[in-house]
């Protein structure tokens, strides 16, 4: 697990909410310039990259309590404890972030086929341009995540 500082929580919701919006906008503004006359390319588009970052979400908690359970439940077999952050300034990030990366990749290729097969774009064209959009919208994602940005749900 990594350890990060615990960041401020006005940075924090900015990396939520323009998480959860410049992604589709993104995805919306692209659409309408590659693609001006298809509503079901931007429709497709806004509601993917919206998934990209809930659904992104969802698995990295899903992943990071089953990675965390796991490697508690070996390290005391081992007969060792689980290490926790040291200071109260300091905030364990569980793995399982790289969700982001794949599902952007994912539905960024979902929406280049749709919109190659739904406008003038070519196929192949349309893919790489949308999967590179996806992929660099779940990286960044990923580095949010990484260095604490977004932040795992804890129940308090």
């Amino acid at each position: 697990m990594r350890i990060v500082p615990i960041r401020p929580a006005w940075l924090q919701l900015a990396a939520v909410f323009g998480g959860f919006l410049m992604g589709p906008y993104a995805a919306l503004r692209l659409s309408a310039s590659l693609a001006p006359g298809s509503d079901l390319t931007q429709t497709v588009a806004v509601f993917a990259f919206a998934l990209i970052f809930v659904g992104g979400t969802l698995l990295w908690m899903g992943l990071g309590i089953a990675a965390v359970l796991i490697r508690t439940l070996l390290g005391l077999l081992r007969g060792r404890l689980p290490a926790w952050p040291a200071r109260a300034s300091e905030r364990a990030v569980p793995p399982g972030y790289g969700a982001y990366v794949v599902l952007g990749t994912g539905f960024g290729l979902l929406v280049g086929i749709i919109a190659g097969l739904a406008t003038a774009l070519t196929v192949p064209s349309a893919v790489v341009v949308w999967t590179l959009m996806g992929t660099g919208y779940g990286v960044a994602l990923w580095m949010a995540a990484r260095h604490g940005y977004l932040t795992f749900l804890e129940p308090e």
